[in-house]
């Protein structure tokens, strides 16, 4: 890709169908967003993976611009804020 000046990855991480990112603090996230294969088996971005794939892009002269997005069915935050409120 460098060669051909083709030297960045823009890297969409999420997108709103799915959540394939693992994060420490919220583990559920890729469990039960991520894509399945046809086995029905997961397919996540571990931090092993990510750092895999930025070290080989790396050492062919490619950034890696990650992108992340937030699920569009997510509501908005008043909404959460209304559902959330306890009766008084």
């Amino acid at each position: 890709m460098a060669a051909s000046k083709m030297n960045a990855l823009h890297w969409h991480l999420t997108d709103d169908q799915s959540f394939p990112l693992c994060l420490d603090a919220q583990p559920q996230l890729c469990q039960l967003s991520a894509y399945h294969d046809h086995t029905g088996a997961p397919r996540n971005y571990t931090p092993a993976v990510i750092t895999d794939i930025v070290a080989f892009a790396t050492a062919r002269g490619v950034r890696v611009m990650p992108e992340l997005d937030l699920p569009v069915r997510l509501p908005p935050v008043a909404s959460v804020a209304a559902v959330s409120r306890k009766p008084s």
